[in-house]
């Protein structure tokens, strides 16, 4: 988190999830910028989730943490 995700952000990758599996949610960043991402949503436990440029490919957060 404290390494890759601005490495991330720096190289223009328009989107990470990270998947924390302590908190049980998964992180997800987006608006790629030199100092890291501008937008961070967190999924938990009964949400849905798709990647910003495919909407349709719609993933359950209990599916990834399962």
């Amino acid at each position: 988190r404290e390494v890759k995700i601005p490495h991330y952000a720096r190289a223009g990758i328009p989107e990470v999830w990270l998947v924390n599996l302590e908190l049980q949610q998964v992180e997800i960043f987006r608006e790629p910028g030199p100092l890291g991402y501008s937008s961070k949503n967190v999924s938990r436990r009964g949400h849905t989730i798709a990647p910003q440029h495919f909407l349709e490919a719609n993933v359950q957060v209990d599916a990834i943490l399962a």
